[in-house]
């Protein structure tokens, strides 16, 4: 894991360069989560990696290079870095709005500004790491009573149809 932030870190990726032990838990620990759930390889390593575009999330709206992609994908894998880039090029309001009157949401590339049909694997796989990343934040920061949210609960049940049944347990789980 170190030596893929340290690569990852060469190529000034998301926010790795700033990393901390707080960070390194939080990456760790959604990874954890989703191989608790049986996630498959990619997904885990995606869940290890998702702050690698993050830097987009925070600041402008800039486009990500397609080479900078590549070189991602060499340290992290190719399915990995699929899942991370629509994961952080995602405009969430967009996305979880939707998913609230539709049944399949809306998605759209923020850095290229176009939506995008996804396929049904990537959805699913999106939708699960938001739930293990959210989650991973929500249980390790309880002070923060996330998960008496209702706008939180909401989108936790919304996105149970594209969940696996390992989430959709932890999520049966803590709405209880």
């Amino acid at each position: 894991m170190l030596d893929k932030i340290r690569r990852l870190i060469e190529l000034s990726a998301g926010e790795f360069e700033h990393i901390d032990m707080q960070l390194i838990a939080h990456l760790d620990g959604t990874r954890c989560m989703l191989k608790a759930w049986g996630a498959r390889d990619a997904l885990q390593q995606a869940g290890l990696f998702h702050q690698a575009y993050s830097k987009g999330i925070t600041k402008d709206k800039r486009f990500i290079n397609q080479s900078q992609r590549q070189l991602i994908a060499d340290v992290i894998g190719a399915d990995s870095e699929l899942i991370v880039y629509h994961y952080c090029a995602c405009d969430r309001e967009i996305f979880f709005n939707s998913l609230l009157v539709q049944e399949k949401p809306d998605y759209v590339d923020r850095f290229l500004h176009r939506s995008v049909q996804l396929e049904v694997q990537l959805l699913n796989d999106l939708c699960e790491l938001f739930v293990a990343t959210e989650l991973e934040l929500a249980l390790n920061a309880p002070q923060t009573y996330l998960l008496q949210d209702l706008n939180f609960r909401t989108f936790l049940v919304k996105l149970q149809p594209y969940l696996s049944r390992g989430a959709n347990n932890k999520v049966k789980q803590l709405l209880a």
